[in-house]
């Protein structure tokens, strides 16, 4: 105890001198609120039907709850560097997200440099999620076409990852990032006698970008190499975002289709079970437009479809966001599932509302 109670304080002291030298910065977002949710579900044996339903505070409908360190060092022309420690947490109980990792959200270091680009290493999200999720994400609320349903694997962070991101080109930004182990030690690092490559899940994900005034669009590729005891096929997916700003109304796109990784579509393997097929195609068209002077209003609808099995799920979602300041607002959402989990006349429908700070 007087270890954890040390750690922090140093930790509290390293940050508020860090910012005095204006070299680190401390950020972060605190999300909660309220959320009621119905799920009609179908016992496959008996046909017969069931339904739940749940009401309670809700962390990061909008945004998940997070706290981090960014850092840079000037090293002289024009080369800088940079590392970033961001934890992830439950603001409803204090827990730390990401499995109780302490920075589960990010942990690199790196190089960086206007000419040349920027290099990280260590955990952080792929650059599929960068480039692509930017551009056809309205936030976690609109599940289940966010997130991780835009990625080969049931995580959009990767541990032992290199990456790297070139500077803009006439608006033409690429990366690319590479896991020696997607979860976990890296072979670097393993004690195990004769630990190899092959002995790990390992990731790939490459990205491009063409971002012009109101015009945005992105292509993103994302394998995992399945290590050697593991039967299974390699999951790819591609995935293509794109969006346009009407000034009146802002339209977004987006088509995944995942090979042999179907099972990841979901986040969990019970959920996984269910649809077992070899590939499936997503789609989502989104549109946001302002309402008022403070105020957003969103809408969402997204098609997941497994060919070879015959299954299909719709998802609609409705939002609105007020901000209160530059930092703080409100949100409301509803959205409803048909074919929950991709089981036919299954059902799920949510509603809720929250309040978001940033700092």
């Amino acid at each position: 105890m007087k270890k954890t109670l040390l750690a922090a304080a140093l930790l509290a002291g390293f940050a508020g001198s860090a910012q005095a030298a204006n070299s680190v910065t401390l950020y972060g977002i605190v999300d909660t609120g309220l959320s009621y949710q119905y799920v009609k579900t179908k016992d496959a044996a008996t046909g017969d039907t069931h339904s739940t339903n749940q009401f309670g505070l809700r962390d990061g409908a909008q945004s998940g709850s997070r706290w981090g360190l960014r850092g840079t060092e000037d090293l002289g022309d024009g080369l800088r560097a940079v590392f970033t420690l961001e934890s992830g947490f439950n603001s409803n109980n204090g827990k730390s997200a990401q499995g109780g990792r302490l920075f589960g959200r990010q942990a690199t270091i790196g190089l960086a440099s206007d000419a040349w680009g920027q290099i990280d290493f260590g955990r952080q999200i792929t650059t599929v999620n960068k480039y692509v999720g930017g551009i056809v994400n309205f936030g976690s609320i609109y599940a289940p076409v966010n997130g991780t349903f835009f990625s080969t694997g049931d995580t959009t962070r990767y541990d032992n990852q290199i990456q790297y991101r070139s500077p803009s080109f006439g608006g033409i930004e690429f990366g690319v990032g590479y896991s020696f182990n997607n979860d976990g030690v890296s072979p670097g690092n393993s004690s195990a006698s004769g630990a190899k490559n092959s002995d790990f899940d390992r990731e790939l994900n490459a990205a491009i970008k063409y971002a012009n005034g109101p015009l945005a669009v992105a292509v993103g590729y994302d394998q995992i190499y399945l290590k050697k005891a593991d039967p299974g096929k390699d999951p790819k997916a591609l995935i293509v975002g794109a969006s346009y700003d009407f000034e009146v109304v802002a339209l977004q796109l987006g088509y995944q289709h995942v090979k042999h990784g179907a099972q990841f579509a979901l986040n969990n393997g019970s959920e996984a079970a269910l649809l077992d097929a070899d590939s499936v195609n997503s789609y989502l068209v989104g549109v946001g437009a302002p309402l008022g002077a403070n105020g957003n209003i969103y809408g969402q609808w997204s098609l997941s479809d497994a060919k070879d099995k015959e299954k299909k799920s719709n998802a609609f979602t409705v939002g609105y966001t007020y901000d209160l300041s530059k930092r703080t607002n409100l949100y409301v959402y509803g959205n409803y599932t048909q074919d929950y989990l991709y089981i036919k006349d299954q059902k799920a429908a949510q509603a809720g509302i929250g309040l978001r700070h940033r700092f």
